[in-house]
């Protein structure tokens, strides 16, 4: 649950020239979560909630610290050091990253309002837009750990985003071991494995993006690629990136340049 008003301290955005608007609502659904957020906006400001901060408890420990620096580091590579967007700011006692608010639809919720299947046009540039945030994680050297259509957002403009980092572990790093399992989890993790690795995420991305296709990634050669058994079998996000942007050329009917079926 996210933290009270009350247990926010005022001081911390008096200083950084913020103010807290509201506590942000999340679901019974939402897995677990150890930071707390609320809605953000300038002190100087007329508008309210344009931002979404996370901050970090005075109790946490010292990996979730880590963790909290690495999201800070990341979001930093998303948004850039330039962009009046982003900020944070991770002082010893009071850290906090503030995001721009998107205005839009979780993907489950989008999914739920679709009245007939979802045109492949569509699902491919959803599916192309989440690789390519995957991609930029990956080439930074993290992992995911827990795509989820809950983790994914559409914008008001139809633009993909990933809500959050998830477990944002380095690549061969160990994480704790999982209790419980459902179709997005690879099947490796299943069978014990705890190592952080980029094919984990390409697995769970396609789970997702199959649930917009309505089945149609899963008979796909690509996707079949993507959920492959053996995680050395699936292609990067690099590779599926340039796949599906050949494609996405092909549907839109261009075809002055070679063009690879991917789905």
């Amino acid at each position: 649950m996210p933290l009270p008003l009350a247990d926010h301290d005022p001081r911390l955005f008096e200083q950084f020239e913020w103010r807290i608007d509201a506590d942000l609502p999340r679901r019974a659904a939402d897995r677990h979560s150890w930071t707390h957020s609320a809605y953000a906006s300038l002190q100087l400001s007329q508008r309210t909630c344009t931002h979404v901060a996370k901050f970090l408890p005075c109790d946490a420990t010292d990996e979730q610290w880590r963790h909290f620096q690495r999201q800070a580091y990341v979001a930093w590579h998303f948004f850039g050091s330039s962009s009046q967007a982003f900020h944070c700011r991770l002082s010893q006692d009071s850290p906090v990253i503030l995001y721009p608010r998107l205005e839009g639809l979780r993907l489950e919720d989008w999914s739920h309002q679709q009245s007939q299947c979802v045109a492949r046009t569509t699902w491919v540039g959803m599916a192309l837009e989440l690789l390519i945030h995957l991609r930029r994680l990956h080439q930074l050297g993290y992992v995911h750990g827990q795509v989820r259509p809950e983790h994914v957002w559409l914008d008001g403009d139809g633009h993909v985003h990933l809500l959050g980092l998830g477990s944002c572990e380095p690549v061969g790093e160990r994480f704790p071991k999982r209790v419980a399992f459902d179709r997005f989890d690879p099947p490796e993790l299943q069978c014990g494995s705890n190592e952080a690795t980029s094919a984990q995420d390409i697995f769970s991305a396609a789970a997702v993006i199959d649930s917009i296709s309505v089945g149609r990634l899963a008979n796909s050669p690509v996707g079949k690629c993507m959920q492959a058994a053996n995680p050395y079998d699936r292609p990067t996000a690099s590779e599926l990136v340039e796949l599906l942007v050949s494609y996405r050329r092909e549907l839109d009917g261009n075809y002055g340049l070679f063009q690879a079926r991917a789905a």
